[in-house]
């Protein structure tokens, strides 16, 4: 027999057939006779709970409205995608002039997927500090989630700052707008990175920091050791060194640190495909991790062995260059699916459970990545056939079939903005009574 019980809606108190009447109750309640009366005397009783979907979700401490850090989630998705939008598809029709602003726009919103994951860091920190109830011990604090608003606006207005300032420069690069717009832009940038150093402390200060790999320091301290320095050909930027030994030795390095993160992964690829009871997020993450990270494997062997025998593999570089364009949504695709579950696990169903997407929107993140693997078999059926006609620096084909290829890429092209539209709609209208995840045709 239980002393006390905890429910949000109706308890009765009894065993057997035998109960007292139903009370409703909003959070603890004592489970004994003095507050329901005995219906048994002499037998142990328990307490029932029957809890009510309105009740689970206005008591419930998980529960809340689209908070700030998840808006700022949402916010940093969108502008990725609309700078991506915009250079693949004004990009593609009006190359000429407007190409470098558009690519310049991209490559300022690369930031998006590693900035999504370092906010979706805080919440995830302080729910699990507070055990679900981050609101009832103000976490994550209040000046994280300034740092994080303030970096989400400085990372919106570096990539327009920039755009505009790309525009007026190619006019006057001299002009008082152009210089005006630059400062502006360097303001931004520089209130971008200061956010990013507070959101990091707040995060560490929750948790112990994960060592950085290794890589990435043999990586920093390559031009320095190598005498290296980059120098430019028309489109071509070469990695030139005059120390070719020390090149070689920490090449070497690198290649078997990447080796052993690539067998990592397969590693983890396979313990998750043998659970028998995966969960439908981790399914699609996991197939999603492995489009992406089967792109960037190709290109890395197909480098590595052009190295290794001095020529050759070009048209494997080129194609998984391409590819890598097209999986770049990936990241990001993942983060806007974490991004929905975690919304819907605010919510409770009527046996207290994690609330789940709505079904319509588990569909439209299945489509997404079908959509993104279309691209894929667009793109490499073009460079089979006709492999010289193809740009490496452009997901966009180019060349005489130029037009019928657009075609063809623009449908699962437009069929990803469209699921990552119908995604964050569900986020903004999911409610306790959809958090369901039923009616879902694929997931």
């Amino acid at each position: 027999m239980s002393d006390q019980c905890t429910c949000y809606g109706d308890v009765r108190f009894g065993y057997g057939t035998v109960f007292t009447p139903w009370q409703p109750v909003t959070g603890n309640i004592r489970c004994d006779a003095s507050t329901f009366g005995d219906p048994t005397p002499g037998q142990g009783k328990v307490c029932e709970c029957q809890p009510t979907i309105d009740m689970l979700n206005m008591y419930s401490p998980s529960y809340s409205g689209l908070d700030g850090v998840t808006s700022c989630i949402i916010v940093v998705i969108i502008t990725y995608f609309i700078a991506f939008s915009a250079y693949n598809l004004i990009g593609s029709y009006y190359p000429g002039n407007l190409l470098p602003v558009l690519e310049s726009l991209a490559a300022t919103v690369r930031y998006a997927p590693m900035l999504s994951v370092l906010f979706f860091a805080a919440i995830k920190r302080a729910e699990t500090l507070s055990e679900g109830n981050p609101s009832a011990y103000n976490l994550p604090p209040e000046w994280l989630k300034v740092a994080i608003i303030i970096c989400t606006a400085a990372f919106c207005a570096q990539a327009a700052l920039y755009a505009f300032c790309e525009i007026a420069g190619r006019s006057n690069s001299r002009s008082w707008a152009a210089q005006m717009l630059s400062d502006w832009f360097q303001v931004a940038t520089a209130l971008m990175y200061i956010s990013i150093l507070f959101v990091i402390f707040g995060v560490v200060f929750m948790h112990n920091l994960t060592p950085a790999y290794p890589q990435v320091i043999l990586v920093i301290m390559t031009p320095s050791l190598t005498s290296a320095e980059l120098q430019s050909s028309g489109p071509r930027v070469e990695f030139v060194t005059m120390n070719q030994d020390v090149f070689m030795m920490i090449s070497i390095v690198r290649w078997i640190l990447m080796a052993a993160m690539y067998i990592g992964i397969v590693i983890v690829f396979l313990a998750i495909w043998k659970i028998s009871a995966v969960p439908q997020m981790t399914l699609f993450l996991v197939r999603l991790s492995v489009v992406f990270f089967s792109v960037y494997a190709t290109l890395w062997m197909a480098v590595s062995l052009q190295q290794v025998c001095q020529g050759g593999f070009s048209n494997v570089i080129n194609l998984a260059s391409a590819a890598k364009d097209v999986v770049v949504f990936c990241p990001t695709l993942a983060v806007l699916h974490l991004a929905s579950w975690v919304r819907a696990h605010r919510f409770k169903n009527a046996l207290g459970e994690a609330g789940e997407p709505q079904g319509y929107v588990q569909d439209y993140m299945y489509v997404s990545m079908i959509a993104v693997i279309a691209m894929l078999l667009l793109i490499a059926c073009k460079y089979i056939t006709r492999p010289s006609t193809c740009d490496s620096a452009s997901v966009m084909p180019q060349g005489k079939d130029q037009d019928v290829l657009l075609m063809l890429l623009f449908i699962p092209l437009f069929t990803t903005y469209l699921a990552v539209a119908v995604v964050i709609w569900g986020l903004f209208t999911i409610t306790s009574a959809t958090a369901s995840g039923e009616n879902a045709w694929i997931a």
